[in-house]
């Protein structure tokens, strides 16, 4: 499978996630009169889908673990919020997040970023 195809399979169920999760705030905001945070939520879903395939295409594991926990944090979160209530939502956003701020911290050490750290190993402490 060449890069663009890797691409295009990637991006395509993030991009319907995206809509059916966005499609469902913005319905939900124009119920309840919401509306001046449309464009907002939009922007919100947009960057958020953006980390997602973001983290899918750096090809570690462990980077795509704690993306697709911090989206599914998020997206309970904001259907709790804005469509409706998920039973044990509060326990459910927490262990998602914590969960995917782990696995992203996590990910530095698994890949040091520019060969800092195999740099640093080597120096001597300053006396």
């Amino acid at each position: 499978m060449s890069f663009s195809w890797l691409r295009f399979a990637t991006i395509v169920p993030i991009a319907v996630y995206s809509t059916v999760i966005g499609r469902e705030i913005v319905l939900s905001l124009i119920d309840t009169g919401e509306t001046g945070l449309i464009i907002p939520v939009i922007g919100y879903v947009t960057v958020i889908s953006l980390m997602g395939w973001t983290a899918i295409m750096s090809g570690n594991a462990t980077v795509i673990t704690g993306g697709i926990l911090f989206v599914i944090s998020d997206s309970i979160l904001a259907w709790n919020k804005f469509i409706d209530v998920i039973a044990f939502s509060g326990p459910l956003i927490m262990l998602t997040y914590y969960a995917s701020q782990f696995f992203v911290a996590d990910s530095i050490r698994s890949v040091p970023s520019f060969g800092l750290a195999n740099d640093l190993k080597n120096d001597t402490p300053i006396q």
